[in-house]
């Protein structure tokens, strides 16, 4: 048996086959976009991050109502990471000079910083 430890999510006892998601098992291909195309892909990017502020926002709320305060404070871990200027101006500087879909320029951009964070 191999044991892997981390952080609760929830309170709780949670018995179940664990699934592993290797790094290079969500590779998202790089897709482009036509020239033309590249404002409203910002546009999807920002639209879209802003729907998750507002979906992470009401889950914030009732995780804290379920759950009280500690676990709430997850979600805003998450709303600061989409938050982030250095992930936002990458992926629309991506969307720019390489003319990558919004998925695909966020795809890159994460990979960007967590590599950047694992070379520290």
């Amino acid at each position: 048996m191999h044991t892997i430890k981390g952080i609760a999510a929830s309170p709780g006892i949670a018995i179940g086959p664990a699934f592993v998601v290797k790094p290079d098992s969500v590779a998202l291909e790089n897709s482009k976009i036509p020239v033309f195309a590249i404002k409203w892909e910002i546009h999807r990017y920002t639209s879209a991050v802003e729907r998750t502020l507002e979906d992470l926002n009401r889950g914030e709320a009732k995780v804290k109502e379920l759950f009280g305060e500690n676990y709430a404070r997850l979600m805003e871990a998450h709303k600061l990471i989409l938050k982030d200027p250095l992930l936002t101006d990458s992926v629309i500087k991506k969307i720019k000079k390489e003319h990558l879909s919004a998925e695909s320029a966020l795809y890159g951009a994460v990979r960007e910083i967590s590599a950047n964070f694992e070379n520290i």
